[in-house]
């Protein structure tokens, strides 16, 4: 996949990203008479999380945009200082600026709603919708940052022997993870998630990046203050909630609350509930519900008819997936790192 070099507040970093457009898997550049979806992905994991938007011949009517964010997957790299949601703007821009993005839809999932949500404040021109699927609350509630904080510490843990890493213990580090974003449950595509994300990990998390680890990790959830009224009313564009009802760190009151400060500063939102179970990555494991939804929130924005969906697609993170097990129907949910 192609990078591109940014020089942010975060630091400077190369960038790996993936365009996919109506007619190319895999693209040079957009088509730049469509519309533009690029999607934020969550903590822990990397792009690959929207393997289930990109096959979707409903969203591939449009061009579709996204990328392994700072400290993730690919693109790894480091923080430089702090990393909230205004370096996490910054970076969103940059890679906008770089790749000659005017305006887009911003896509967000989870850690990427809250950073789709701080770009549509601090760049107004640049976002033409804002869907935010499962957001983070206004504060982080102790509760769930006691447990960043846990798996933060067991990865920590798992590298006490310079010479050794403790699989063992980092097995644990990344069960919390998966619970927290799956209820534990291992579907075949948060297996394969889980098997390509974690020896990425291990690459980008080591003790001499712990730093970046702990500011993308925890640092970045437990830092966060609500908005206040003047700042949500920079907004121009229309906010879609989406809450997934098994969330189990963050019930729809958490939602609710987002939902009512937005409206309270005058910004066009709509709150959805995303149900059959659906945890808290529910576009991923839940896009027959997800997608329709990003669709309608794309089409409120776009003037004009909108461009008909190709017959058949293809998504570019398939054949990355199918090596980590995607088809596999089997039940062993080991972890693999290596």
């Amino acid at each position: 996949m192609p990078s591109v070099k940014i020089k942010a507040a975060a630091g400077s970093l190369n960038i790996n990203y993936t365009i996919s457009t109506p007619s190319k898997t895999s693209a040079k550049s957009i088509d730049s008479k469509l519309p533009i979806l690029l999607f934020l992905h969550p903590v822990y994991l990397s792009q690959e999380v929207f393997h289930p938007q990109f096959s979707d011949p409903l969203l591939r009517k449009f061009n579709l945009v996204t990328f392994d964010m700072r400290g993730h997957g690919e693109t790894g790299g480091k923080v430089e200082g702090r990393f909230t949601r205004t370096e996490g703007a910054d970076d969103v821009i940059k890679l906008m600026d770089a790749l000659k993005l005017e305006q887009v839809h911003l896509i967000g999932l989870s850690m990427g709603a809250c950073i789709a949500l701080q770009t549509s404040i601090l760049h107004p021109t640049r976002v033409s919708s804002c869907t935010m699927i499962a957001p983070l609350p206004l504060k982080e509630p102790e509760s769930a940052a006691e447990g960043r904080r846990e798996i933060y510490d067991c990865w920590v843990e798992a590298f006490h022997d310079p010479k050794a890493i403790d699989y063992d213990i980092m097995r644990d580090a990344v069960s919390g993870a998966m619970q927290l974003g799956f209820n534990s449950n291992l579907s075949p595509i948060a297996k394969a998630l889980s098997d390509r994300g974690s020896p990425l990990a291990v690459k980008n998390w080591t003790p001499k990046t712990f730093n970046t680890m702990y500011e993308l990790t925890v640092g970045f959830f437990v830092s966060r203050e609500p908005h206040p009224r003047e700042t949500l009313a920079r907004i121009q564009c229309p906010v879609h909630i989406m809450h997934c009802e098994a969330d189990i760190a963050y019930p729809i009151e958490y939602a609710q609350q987002l939902e009512n400060n937005l409206r309270a500063a005058d910004v066009d939102v709509h709150l959805s509930s995303i149900g059959r179970q659906a945890p808290h990555f529910g576009s991923i494991t839940h896009p027959d519900l997800v997608n329709p939804l990003i669709h309608e929130s794309v089409k409120r924005s776009v003037r004009g008819p909108l461009p008909p969906s190709p017959e058949s697609v293809s998504s570019p993170f398939e054949e990355t997936l199918v090596k980590c097990g995607l088809n596999d129907t089997d039940s062993d949910e080991d972890i693999r790192f290596l």
